[in-house]
């Protein structure tokens, strides 16, 4: 084998990894500026709400049928529709004349790449190399999606200036540079081989997959933590605003929850084996609940680091123990419909979410928001600790 054929998995793999963290970019930048517009435009806080609940509209109807999409055509084809559609949504910001429906109809074509893009870069990291290398691989991975979350608020911060609200021109420019290199990184991937497609007699109902013990719970814990991301991300520029803080500290407190969630995904494996995935979720949880929670208080900007520091080790180990757990107790051959199941189920906790904010911001205050999260989350601490089996041959959850 030449040391130029030997080299191509490799220029490949950073082809795809440099396509993730340029995704990551793209739907942070916009969906943060979104935030920072409806403040420029002097909109009602309330609007913002449906702005984020537009994001989950279409992924909440169509995220099952994706995954026989990608089945039939491949995850490339589904990849490039996905950086297509988040191109055409930031470019709208960029260059439309702002008003609700554009920011509601941009956010939906958001939302739409980040279901397709997320879809795929699941199956392309699973099925691109050996079984063997597989959870290596989607450890590359998901520390590529973190750091791609720990440099986009760096971006937003030079960009965006020391103003508590920036010009969002710039940042919005931002993501629509981003969305062209990462639709250019997908077309220089190449696709891989399929597998035989299975009809639909072939496979698993929803019903079923729904009643394998344990499910429901992993899918309402995986909504809370993402939720948990979509809400901090929309709702503190906000809390920000309010207090004065400038854009650029509002970015680097959203950097610092990002670059605690990347190193604790680093030692994963080291707090899987001392803790157990019983321990370690409800550590996981309890911080998620307690972090949200003194952000209803009035803090100073150093305590806003502390909070967000123990946000992001929560969210960080929380968000690949969920995967494991659901995947973990169905069969292999249910767990892309568990995982659509899961995808779908975040999809509509993140349409519902921001609309119950919206409302509960109207009577209480931005604060109420993180109050609110806070409570859902001490709930399912428990529902977590009930529910996962304490394992740490780390064979299932």
């Amino acid at each position: 084998m030449s040391a130029s054929t030997a080299a191509r998995p490799r220029v490949g793999a950073a082809i795809f990894l440099a396509h993730v963290l340029l995704h990551q970019v793209v739907i942070m930048a916009a969906r943060v500026t979104t935030s920072y517009r409806v403040i420029e435009l002097d909109l009602a806080v309330e609007w913002l709400g449906v702005i984020a609940a537009s994001f989950a509209v279409l992924p909440v109807l169509v995220a099952l049928s994706t995954g026989a999409l990608l089945d039939r055509h491949g995850e490339r084809p589904v990849m490039l529709a996905g950086a297509a559609s988040g191109l055409l949504g930031a470019a709208g910001l960029l260059l439309l004349p702002s008003s609700i429906l554009l920011l509601v109809v941009c956010n939906l074509l958001l939302g739409l790449s980040h279901l397709f893009c997320v879809i795929a870069q699941h199956a392309y990291t699973a099925g691109n190399g050996p079984a063997a290398r597989r959870d290596l691989r989607f450890g590359h991975y998901t520390a590529v999606v973190s750091l791609g979350q720990v440099v986009a608020p760096l971006l937003i911060a030079v960009v965006g200036g020391a103003d508590a609200v920036p010009d969002t021109t710039g940042l919005f420019a931002l993501a629509v540079a981003a969305a062209l290199f990462s639709a250019m990184a997908v077309l220089a991937m190449a696709p891989l081989p399929r597998p035989q497609f299975l009809e639909p007699g072939e496979r698993n109902g929803v019903r079923t997959v729904l009643r394998y013990p344990g499910v429901p719970a992993a899918i309402a814990v995986g909504v809370a933590v993402m939720c948990s991301i979509d809400l901090l991300m929309i709702y503190l520029p906000v809390l920000g605003a309010e207090a004065l803080i400038p854009a650029a500290t509002v970015a680097v407190l959203l950097t610092v929850r990002a670059a605690v969630s990347l190193l604790s995904r680093l030692a994963f494996g080291i707090l899987l084996r001392t803790m157990g995935r019983r321990a370690l979720m409800t550590a996981a949880m309890a911080a998620l609940a307690f972090g949200f929670g003194v952000l209803v208080f009035p803090l100073p900007v150093w305590a806003m680091h502390g909070a967000m520091m123990v946000t992001g080790f929560g969210i960080g180990v929380a968000t690949p123990l969920t995967l494991s757990w659901i995947t973990g107790i169905v069969p292999e051959q249910a767990r892309g419909l568990a995982l659509s199941l899961r995808l779908s189920g975040n999809r509509a906790g993140q349409f519902v979410l921001p609309l119950v904010a919206g409302l509960v911001i109207g009577g209480w205050g931005i604060g109420s928001v993180f109050g609110l999260l806070a409570v859902v989350l001490v709930g399912l601490t428990g529902v977590s600790h009930a529910a996962i089996r304490d394992d740490k041959r780390n064979e299932n959850c």
